[in-house]
């Protein structure tokens, strides 16, 4: 691991096995510690909670990036508009909930 550390600039090295190709499973980043912890102090509204989750969909891995398309190599964000409709609510509802997480 040394040898492998130097070779790489320094760069945290860790081992693990190659998903199969044949699995179902798709990776998924939810960080449940921190969930947890805003749950136990209500940090979030039960609408705020409900649209988080409702949104997590549409996140662009290692952008934090609200996108139509998630797999785009060259991705858009989404308005307020676009998310109302993607989520089949409200404009309005949207952007007051994305206000107040501010």
């Amino acid at each position: 691991m040394g040898t492998l550390s130097k070779a790489t600039g320094g760069k945290e090295i860790y081992i693990a096995t190659k998903r199969s190709p044949k699995s179902k499973v798709k990776f998924a980043q939810f960080i449940q510690d921190n969930w947890d912890y805003a749950l136990e102090i209500g940090y979030f509204t039960d609408e705020e909670m409900l649209f988080l989750l409702r949104i997590h969909r549409f996140l662009q891995f290692k952008s934090n990036c609200i996108v139509n398309d998630i797999h785009s190599r060259s991705p858009i964000p989404m308005t307020q508009k676009a998310i109302a409709e993607r989520l089949g609510t409200s404009t309005p509802t949207v952007s007051k909930i994305v206000n107040n997480l501010n």
